[in-house]
């Protein structure tokens, strides 16, 4: 893979103590079916924050300002090729931070290399515990999947007032297997019921099959914590034999991409979050985002462009850009107001995230709630 360096505002790329430049590590998964929903929001929410930064004068190391760069590897979605993309980062490109990768499949052994190299990363959207246990160099930005499937669970159990729910799960995807355990076990705690199908993999028949099955069920509504391939397939069948049901999904769905489908009408969606929160620090990024790349922002960019902002603000506060120095700043990190919300990370690298909650009404993604885990 070619790196992608960024345009930083005509920073110098140097590497030597007498004119440091700050190297940030981007990784933009860009195959063609999740470019557009993860690698190119990535990389345009990373170039703006680090062109605001340098506009702001850089950032203050000790006494001088050093200029942010960001360094940016694309790769697919094989395992080998994005772990190689981050050695690269790391050992060619000398970069100081990681940011990314974006999915719990990559960023689980990306994290283990950013570890072992002792390079502080921030995965803004990874959702998978595994990402950061034991990894005192890995942070995240998202709440977890044990977050999402309860508090998804409590809405439609309590607010929705729904007594059977059917879930379908990708047995070979760690982030639907988490999501749909979490949902399933706390639905059946507030005394409903859960009708589950599961599969292996697969193609579109797979996924018909399963769905068909679980449909024959008969259940209030379908949780679908999938991913873009599975849910077009699936979106496109329910239209095509005019199916009457209703749904429910997680993080995994992108908004501006399924709000095209008219099967998607009155679904319930979690989300990190939304562009069309009401929320006091996103109201001016959207504006900015929209005005440089004129259409909203996805959570993707939203999570990316504080994970910069907070690196950034991590290195100044060590006053330093050793990797040790910047991973104990983070940690010690007052609490952040960042255009996604506040955040504070806590033991296990984490923040305390509220789960975004919304209803896709004639194409349109509606704010619903902002609901805190319990």
């Amino acid at each position: 893979m070619v790196p992608l360096a960024s345009t930083a505002c005509g920073s110098p790329d140097a590497t030597g103590p007498e004119d440091p430049v700050f190297r940030i590590g981007v990784l933009a998964h860009m195959t063609p079916e999740m470019q557009a929903v993860s690698g190119i929001p990535t990389l345009e929410a990373a170039e703006m924050a680090a062109a605001e930064l340098n506009e702001e004068g850089g950032i203050l190391i000790g006494d001088h300002r050093v200029p942010v760069r960001i360094v940016a590897r694309e790769h697919t979605a094989r395992l080998e090729d994005v772990t190689s993309a981050a050695r690269s980062l790391i050992n060619l490109d000398s970069v100081h931070v990681l940011v990314g990768p974006q999915f719990s499949q990559h960023a689980i052994p990306v994290g283990g290399v950013a570890n072992r190299s002792g390079v502080p990363m921030i995965s803004p959207m990874s959702s998978n515990p595994a990402t950061t246990a034991g990894r005192p160099y890995v942070f995240r930005l998202a709440f977890l999947d044990a977050d999402q499937g309860e508090v998804l669970a409590g809405f439609a159990r309590d607010s929705l007032g729904l007594g059977r729910v059917g879930v379908l799960v990708n047995l070979t995807s760690a982030y639907a297997t988490e999501v749909a355990e979490r949902f399933s076990r706390r639905f059946r705690e507030l005394g409903g019921e859960i009708v589950e199908v599961t599969y292996t993999g697969g193609g579109p028949e797979v996924w018909r099959d399963a769905f068909r099955e679980v449909l024959a069920q008969r259940p209030d509504r379908i949780f679908l914590p999938l991913q873009r391939p599975e849910l077009e397939v699936l979106m496109q069948e329910i239209e095509e034999d005019d199916i009457q049901v209703g749904l429910l999904g997680a993080d995994s769905w992108d908004v501006l991409t399924m709000e095209r489908f008219p099967a998607v009408h009155g679904a319930y969606l979690t989300h990190q979050w939304m562009w069309n929160v009401p929320d006091n620090e996103a109201g001016p990024f959207v504006t900015r985002y929209r005005a440089l790349y004129g259409s909203p922002p996805r959570s993707t960019a939203a999570l990316t462009y504080d994970a910069v902002r907070i690196l950034a603000r991590a290195a100044s506060a060590a006053g330093s850009l050793d990797g040790s120095a910047i991973r104990d700043a983070l940690s010690e990190l007052p609490s952040y107001s960042g255009v996604s919300g506040p955040i504070a990370f806590g033991p296990s690298n984490s923040p305390d995230r509220d789960v975004v909650v919304s209803r896709i009404d004639d194409g349109t993604a509606i704010f619903v709630a902002r609901l805190t885990p319990r």
